[in-house]
């Protein structure tokens, strides 16, 4: 894979109940997936998994439903291989961004 065909981004995490419990996250990405959850419901989002610290693997804390991440594909905008880098600090008062004119997928 090389580096140019991974997509890095935001999404808002939608479920945390992995049925494996490898800790994995389904994760909404606003410039893929967009917004509308009658067009991709939250099941039929992908697994993400969630990176963390290599010194600290004893203990992890599930992300939870609401937060804000940063994520990168290892398949490009196909958007199927998803890895959670990490979680936007703070508290998010906007749900979702708004499309863009061009529709989701397109990042500038």
């Amino acid at each position: 894979m090389l580096l140019s065909q991974s997509y890095f981004g935001i999404g808002i995490v939608e479920d945390n109940n992995d049925p494996e419990k490898f800790g994995r996250v389904r994760v909404r990405i606003f410039d893929i997936h967009g917004n509308d959850k009658i067009k991709i419901p939250t099941n039929k989002l992908p697994w993400a998994h969630v990176l963390h610290a290599a010194n600290n693997k004893s203990k992890f804390e599930t992300i939870a439903i609401g937060d804000w991440v940063y994520v990168t594909t290892l398949d490009g905008q196909n958007a199927q291989e998803i890895l959670v880098l990490g979680v936007l600090p703070g508290l998010v008062k906007q749900k979702l961004p708004p499309q863009s004119q061009d529709g989701p997928g397109n990042n500038p």
